[in-house]
């Protein structure tokens, strides 16, 4: 059995340690690029009823194909809830000209707090669109109509 010297794990160990320290803490962080963020203005109308802003950014995965990730949020007045505040993170797709987003998060209502769940389905041209939506909460289940029509894009 070979035995190791105590000053061969010292040297060893400080090179570990000076190849750690240079290589982790002096990296400059990454840059990002600019991200393209469009903002909409959704008004709702059926059970729930009001004006939602919706931050949205796209990312093209084919020709006239966008993945989607953004915001909801703004005031509401829902049939069962009452009025209050919505506050949603959002996911999905754009494809042409169909519009697919699955949204949840919280609400803040007359009624209570209450998680919310539900999709946003219909058609986008350029800087409008319209659909069908309907959500899930504490309260039940609230359906209805949007338009929706973009306000700006960091484009």
């Amino acid at each position: 059995m070979t035995i190791v010297k105590p000053k061969f794990i010292v040297v060893l160990l400080s090179l570990f340690a000076v190849n750690f320290f240079f290589s982790c803490a002096h990296k400059e962080p990454k840059k990002t690029e600019a991200t393209d963020v469009e903002i909409w203005d959704l008004q709702l109308t059926g059970d729930t009823q009001g004006n939602i802003r919706m931050l949205l950014e796209r990312t093209e995965i084919e020709k006239g194909i966008y993945a989607i990730a953004g915001k909801l949020n703004g005031k509401i007045d829902d049939h069962i809830g009452g009025i209050g505040e919505a506050d949603y993170k959002l996911e999905g797709r754009i494809e042409k000209d169909r519009f697919k987003v699955r949204f949840s998060g919280y609400s803040s209502m007359a009624e209570g707090p209450s998680h919310v769940s539900g999709d946003l389905t219909g058609t986008v041209f350029n800087s409008q669109g319209s659909g069908t939506w309907r959500a899930l909460h504490a309260q039940g289940f609230s359906a209805g109509k949007y338009t929706m029509k973009k306000i700006r894009s960091s484009r």
